[in-house]
């Protein structure tokens, strides 16, 4: 009885870790710079390439938040660009993004800069 039990639980775990495990790399990406943003690139750290553009077209308006949601990907560590209207890019590296759900950008009149959760 109590192997069945044991059994019971493992099963059950491992149906309720199994969805986040699958999107793991998913994160909300928030603006509140007071800017808006025209192009948006993520890219593997390790990679020396910016991947696809994510807003193909889209701005990126003050005050949005974006579901970036991968395919299945093997790296952890991610680079983040933005580029605003005048076409100034801002870049963050090394994003550990299987420990991140929320990347938020800020803006005080002299730095962009970015807090995660």
């Amino acid at each position: 009885m109590k192997r069945y039990l044991l059994l019971i639980t493992v099963l059950l775990l491992v149906g309720v870790c199994t969805p986040v495990l699958a999107g793991s790399l998913d994160f909300t990406l928030e603006n509140q710079t007071g800017m808006d943003f025209f192009e948006i690139y993520l890219s593997p750290y390790t990679s020396d390439d910016w991947e696809e553009e994510i807003l193909q077209g889209d701005i990126f308006l003050d005050g949005e938040s974006i579901d970036i949601v991968f395919e299945e990907r093997p790296e952890t560590y991610w680079d983040l660009m933005v580029t605003d209207a005048d076409g100034n890019t801002y870049i963050w590296r090394k994003f550990n993004l299987k420990e991140i759900s929320r990347i938020t950008l800020y803006y005080d009149g002299k730095e962009v800069w970015a807090e995660y959760e």
